[in-house]
């Protein structure tokens, strides 16, 4: 009865939270079918219960940070910042949030929508990559899959909502980029994935009680008081958006020094553990060389990763891997590698990682 009493409450204090997203997905939906049918009314159902699940896991406003990030980038995103009395000051890094990197392969001016009805202003928006824009859709069924299959995860409850609450956040902040373009964009879009990659690891090696390096995925000496967990990252990442869009990017910049914000480097920890654990040493090693060569590693994350990560948690790891049984590593590199081909598909698509 409480339990009901709980969703029940959650459904009237945010009975206006998403609707601004569920606007876009409509638009979306009528742009790029064949029907001009709305977005399936189901899938959204199971969004909507996936955000009170989360909300009364963890506390976490997701459907409102998702309509805040669609609102700032029907606002602003369509015009790449050109009113000057709202376009924001460069950021610490020298970089301006509304320029537009030009090199990704998908460059097609598609109008978000013929008119206003469904979403105020869309009538003015360009979206610059309409493919990669409406198919950032798929990141939010990854949050619906966590949301109802927590109990397949042997981490606690509260991490896994948290992670699907930072898909929600992928998804919305891929579309934000893919949509306008703009280098907010593409700083909100990254954001997730090094904060899901974080995540992600920290709950893989949760239970061997490693030192800073293994935790955070950093070199020693980087990490100090200030350095935030994973999850940590995600609840703080979600709150930014309920603030003024203006300084949304300086928010992401200083949210970024408090972690190990290059993706690249947490996932390679992660193939790194799984290669130690089910691949005999001097096979793991070559994949391990081969993969850092691929994927473009400078010599400061190859020496991270070889003399530090590696080390570590090895030590950690060989004491226990004798008395796995030989099913269960197999059954562990073959998710692994199905988590390494989808990385490397994904990163295909990044053409700063892939060219050619």
């Amino acid at each position: 009865m409480k339990i009901y009493l709980a969703f029940l409450a959650l459904a009237n204090a945010s009975a206006d939270s998403g609707s601004l997203t569920k606007n876009v997905l409509d638009l979306m939906q009528r742009n790029y079918t064949a029907d001009s049918s709305d977005f399936p009314s189901d899938r959204w159902a199971r969004m909507a219960a996936c955000d009170a699940e989360i909300r009364l896991g963890t506390g976490l406003d997701t459907f409102s940070a998702m309509d805040s990030l669609f609102r700032g980038f029907v606002e602003w995103g369509g015009t790449n910042g050109t009113d000057g009395s709202a376009k924001p000051q460069p950021t610490d890094d020298g970089s301006d949030p509304w320029n537009q990197p030009q090199n990704y392969q998908e460059n097609f001016l598609s109008p978000m929508g013929p008119d206003n009805t469904l979403v105020d202003g869309a009538e003015n928006v360009l979206i610059t990559q309409p493919c990669n824009y409406a198919s950032n859709v798929a990141y939010y069924y990854s949050a619906t899959s966590l949301c109802s299959g927590y109990k397949n995860f042997s981490v606690d409850r509260s991490t896994v909502l948290m992670l699907a609450s930072s898909f929600f956040a992928l998804g919305t902040g891929s579309a934000f980029f893919h949509g306008s373009g703009t280098m907010l964009g593409c700083r909100i879009d990254n954001a997730p994935i090094a904060q899901i990659a974080l995540a992600s690891h920290q709950a893989s090696v949760g239970g061997l009680e490693g030192g800073p390096v293994v935790w955070n995925a950093m070199g020693a000496g980087e990490a100090d008081d200030d350095t935030l967990d994973g999850v940590e990252v995600i609840r703080k990442f979600n709150q930014l958006f309920l603030g003024d869009i203006l300084e949304w990017d300086q928010a992401i910049l200083d949210l970024n020094k408090h972690f190990q914000d290059d993706y690249k480097v947490t996932f390679s920890c992660i193939v790194t553990t799984i290669a130690r654990i089910t691949l005999p040493r001097r096979i793991g090693t070559a994949l391990l060389k081969f993969l850092c060569s691929v994927f473009g590693f400078d010599d400061d994350k190859t020496t991270f990763l070889f003399e530090e990560y590696d080390p570590e948690i090895t030590a950690l790891i060989d004491p226990k891997v004798a008395g796995v049984p030989g099913s269960q590593k197999r059954e562990l590199l073959k998710h692994g590698l199905g988590v390494l081909l989808k990385i490397a598909y994904a990163m295909f698509w990044q053409e700063e990682i892939f060219s050619g």
